[in-house]
């Protein structure tokens, strides 16, 4: 809740009072069907409390058209394409009625797995047409409850000659890898040891700290499958409130190994003055979104 601008605490019950007034006028509203649901349809109502921000809501709707909200969470709808060709994966949660998203993109070398905010969407076209992930893009945001802005690492033009040669090197040996060549990965494997070591020998030998030798970086972080620790150069930048507590959120886009991550966080909880070119860091809670295609474009 604080990321998307109620920086003060909000008691389960003011969310739910918060809840009840909104969804009299929700922003969108979904409905599935699910004939093997036995308490009505199932529905998501999206109440924006800011431009791109709020709260998603599913339960379900009875005959009366009477809605009982089961779960809800913060969101923040992302705006920009993360992933055309990646394989994307769907499954739903054993906890509740959402779903997680799974990305593999090349790019990133691990999988990351998202809170899935069209699912209702994703339902209803899975029930039309089995193969519905062979059509889609991926569009991934990360939630963060504290950030740190980094000045960018200083390269000669030398140095970014050598990136960009080792980054092309490194996407080719993936896709090579992902078509079944089998001395691709022995060679991919030499290379991020080359890449590996250089890095531990600029720290060691010239003293450098690890945060002005690695530019970008994902990985999971504790436990929760769905949280990661993130370090990427911004792209860009812009504003947007929170209208019921005024609270200002901060929306940067940042790439991470040529891969664009949206990331939403509260100015309270950002260190440092944002802007293009310079880096952030921080934890984010993943979500993400399906673009679905339509089977005959371009054709």
């Amino acid at each position: 809740m604080r990321a998307i601008g109620f920086s003060e605490p909000i008691s389960r019950a003011q969310q739910i009072e918060l809840i009840q007034e909104n969804c009299k006028n929700p922003t969108r509203v979904f409905y599935y069907p699910d004939s093997s649901n036995p308490d009505g349809v199932q529905a998501q109502y999206d109440l924006e409390v800011g431009r791109g921000l709020g709260l998603s809501v599913l339960g379900t709707v009875n005959d009366n058209r009477d809605f009982y909200p089961e779960f809800w969470y913060p969101y923040m709808t992302p705006g920009t394409v993360s992933s055309e060709d990646a394989i994307a994966l769907v499954d739903k949660r054993v906890d509740n009625n959402s779903y997680s998203g799974q990305c593999d993109d090349l790019r990133l070398g691990v999988t990351v797995i998202y809170r899935l905010l069209n699912c209702l969407e994703y339902q209803k076209r899975l029930e039309k047409d089995p193969q519905v992930l062979q059509h889609v893009s991926q569009s991934l945001l990360g939630l963060s409850l504290e950030g740190h802005i980094l000045m960018p690492i200083y390269e000669t033009e030398d140095e970014v000659e050598r990136g960009k040669r080792l980054f092309h090197e490194r996407q080719d040996l993936l896709h090579m890898a992902d078509a079944g060549d089998e001395n691709a990965p022995q060679k991919l494997s030499m290379l991020e040891l080359d890449t590996a070591d250089n890095a531990v020998n600029r720290m060691q030998q010239y003293d450098e700290d690890y945060y002005s030798v690695v530019e970008s970086v994902l990985m999971p972080h504790g436990m929760e499958c769905e949280l990661y620790s993130v370090l990427g150069k911004i792209k860009k930048i812009s504003y947007t409130a929170n209208n019921i507590t005024l609270d200002q959120i901060c929306r940067m886009t940042i790439e991470i190994n040529g891969f664009p991550l949206e990331i939403g966080i509260n100015v309270e909880d950002l260190v440092g003055e944002p802007a293009v070119g310079r880096r952030f860091k921080g934890n984010v809670w993943m979500l993400g979104t399906l673009q679905f295609r339509d089977k005959d474009a371009g054709q």
